[in-house]
Order: structure tokens, then C-alpha cells, then sequence
């Protein structure tokens, strides 16, 4: 009984130094279709990407994130920036500019972008997508497969409104051979009897996650709650669900926004913030100042308060084949134990309009 409890006393320690119980991301401003659904189906292209995050490099048992995502759009009619599918419609009114900088960059011959005449049709589009995501901290780890949807409604000729959601499970594994309670070599591992001789425990559990977003091509604000469901965790062995039958995913809540401002033709910076919120835990956030080249070269900085100072820079192929780095040089106490922590992120589009080219992402 005495180990039972000491077990206990260890996971909801662990609940409480980790804080939340889903991955934070430095790169929240390029990868979050993690972090709200609505996202996916706002550009002309299928979007693939994958990604790895390294916590506390140094620190034993600290996290460790892999994900992989892929989203894109269907039934989009809307002529206008963020459209490319314009080709057979070069002579309408307001289609023939001359190009600017960036679109020489990109090597493009004609203007890709033309405004929307103000007399065009708004219509609304689906979005759809998938992510695989897993995340280890210590003995604990979670696999979580989800499908996405979401419908945009244009609000203007350049602005949306979209709604979305993300459905899935979620496995949730304990290796008990990893978890050590005593320091003193001879004594006992608590993998003994105390929560049976298995070695690992396991249970899955649905989840879900919903978002609403209103963005433009100089601007996105978004709101979003994951694991909605708050699904309660049942292992499959009977002594270990004896003390965990009253735990549970913690709904948690997103709020970002980001604005794009133009100093020139080549040159945009993107100021921006995320706010994470789980209740019983101090909110997290995080402040950055991106800046864009070209849209083809980006860097930025990131501030997240009492927790870390961030550098942010990455490269675009053509706007095709992106990379993006991130490290984070932690500023709370766990600096003593770890060497910062390593984000990378890969992407690759595949383009609605193959004849047409690709463009880049609204602000983000």
C-alpha cells in the first residue's frame, strides 16, 4: 500500500511540474494547424509537414515531440490574393499589374495575385486534414491519430471566417520499468507487485479538438479547445486503475493573432502572441517579431514569460519546400539542468492549380 501511494504522489507530481498535458511548440506561427484546426483549407495548396522537438536537451526523460500533418482545401471559387486559379480570366478588369519585387524573386512572368473584382461571387470552402503526433516526458507517453474538417465563409473580398475540428484518440502508454522512486540502488524498483509485473501500462481514449478563426491576408486571430472531451484514463491493469480512475485530459485553450506589416516591397515584419490557458496551471505566453524577405527568408524572436528567450529563422524553396529552426535558451530555473531546447520543421506543397505556381501562406 505504501508504494501504491508513493506512485500516486509521482504521477500527480508529474501533472503538476510538466503543467499541461499537450506539447507547446516554439513555431506556433508556422506550424498551427496543430493548435487550431480551422487552419486547414485558408491556402490554394496541400500542405505536408513534419516535425521534431527536443525539450531540456540534457535533462533526463525530457520531452520529446514527432508529429506529422497534412491539410489542404476543396471547392474554393473565390478569385482574389490568395488565389492563383486566374489564368484563363488574365483579361477581366484590374488582372494586369505589373510585378512587384517578390514576384520577380520567385521568378514568376505574369502577376499571379490579381484583386478580385468587387462584383465577384463570395462563396465558402472545406477544409481537410490529418495529424499523427507523439510525445514522450520520462516513462510517460501519448500517440494521438486525428482527422480534421473545416468550412471558411467569406466575410469580404479578402477576409474569413472559418470553423473547425479536429476528431481522434489518443494512447496513453506508462513504461513502469523506468520509474524509480529511491535513489538506493538495493533497494526495491517500485515495478515490483505494487502495480503488478506487466511493464508497461496502456489505455486509449477518444479526444477532440475544435477551433474558430477570421484572417486575411494581413491578419489572423483564432480561439481554440483540445481534448474537449475530458476523457477519463482506464488502464488495463487493475491495481494502476484503482489510483488513476479519477484522472483526466484537461480541456486547454488557445488564443493567437498576428498582423502583417509591409516596411517595403521585399521586407514584412509579423508581430505576433499565443496565449495557452489550462486550468489550475499559470497561463503561457508567448510574444514574437518575425521577419519576412522575399518570402523567401524569414527570422524572428520569441519571448515566452518566465520561461524562455527564443530565436526563430528559416528558408522557402520557391515556396514550395520550406524549413524552419528554432531554439529555445530557457530562462527559468531548469536552465541549471538543460542545454535549451531544439525545434525543426519541414514542408513540402503540392499546389491545387499545377500550371499555376504557389504562393506563400497569409502571415504565418
Amino acid at each position: 500500500m505504501k508504494r501504491i501511494l508513493i506512485l500516486v504522489f509521482l504521477i500527480i507530481a508529474c501533472s503538476d511540474i510538466y503543467g499541461q498535458q499537450i506539447p507547446q511548440f516554439s513555431q506556433y506561427i508556422w506550424n498551427s494547424y496543430l493548435i487550431n484546426p480551422a487552419i486547414a483549407g485558408a491556402d490554394n495548396f496541400v500542405e505536408a509537414k513534419v516535425g521534431y522537438r527536443n525539450q531540456w536537451v540534457g535533462l533526463d526523460g525530457a520531452p520529446q515531440t514527432y508529429y506529422l500533418t497534412i491539410q489542404g482545401q476543396k471547392g474554393k471559387k473565390l478569385i482574389n490574393r490568395e488565389d492563383v486559379d486566374v489564368v484563363s480570366r488574365r483579361k477581366t478588369r484590374g488582372f494586369k499589374k505589373p510585378l512587384n519585387g517578390v514576384e520577380k524573386a520567385l521568378g514568376y512572368k505574369t502577376r499571379k495575385y490579381p484583386t478580385a473584382p468587387a462584383s465577384f461571387k463570395l462563396k465558402g470552402h472545406h477544409g481537410f486534414g490529418g495529424q499523427i503526433m507523439h510525445d514522450r516526458i520520462g516513462p510517460f507517453s501519448t500517440l494521438g491519430i486525428y482527422g480534421s474538417y473545416a468550412y471558411h465563409i467569406p466575410l469580404a473580398r479578402e477576409t474569413y471566417m472559418s470553423m473547425g475540428t479536429f476528431i481522434g484518440i489518443k494512447q496513453y502508454r506508462i513504461d513502469v520499468d523506468k520509474i524509480i522512486l529511491n535513489a538506493n540502488p538495493s533497494a526495491n524498483p517500485v515495478t515490483d507487485n505494487a502495480i503488478g509485473n506487466s511493464g508497461n501500462l496502456s489505455t486509449i481514449t477518444p479526444d477532440a479538438m475544435v477551433g474558430l478563426m477570421v484572417y486575411a491576408p494581413k491578419y489572423y486571430i483564432g480561439v481554440s479547445m483540445d481534448q474537449i472531451f475530458s476523457s477519463k484514463l482506464k488502464f488495463q491493469n487493475t491495481t494502476a486503475y484503482a489510483f488513476t480512475q479519477n484522472s483526466s485530459l484537461s480541456p486547454h485553450y488557445f488564443l493567437m493573432g498576428g498582423y502583417r506589416v509591409n516596411l517595403s516591397e521585399e521586407l514584412a515584419i509579423v508581430p505576433s502572441a499565443i496565449v495557452r490557458f489550462n486550468y489550475g496551471v499559470p497561463p503561457s505566453v508567448d510574444f514574437t517579431a518575425k521577419f519576412n524577405y522575399k518570402d523567401l527568408i524569414w527570422a524572428g524572436a520569441s519571448m515566452r514569460a518566465k520561461d524562455a528567450f527564443i530565436v526563430l529563422f528559416g528558408v522557402s524553396y520557391r515556396n514550395m519546400l520550406d524549413i524552419g529552426y528554432s531554439y529555445d535558451m530557457t530562462t527559468s530555473r531548469i536552465r541549471q539542468f538543460s542545454r535549451g531546447t531544439h525545434e525543426i520543421v519541414l514542408s513540402y506543397r503540392i499546389v491545387n492549380k499545377p500550371t499555376t505556381g504557389c504562393k506563400p501562406s497569409y502571415v504565418w
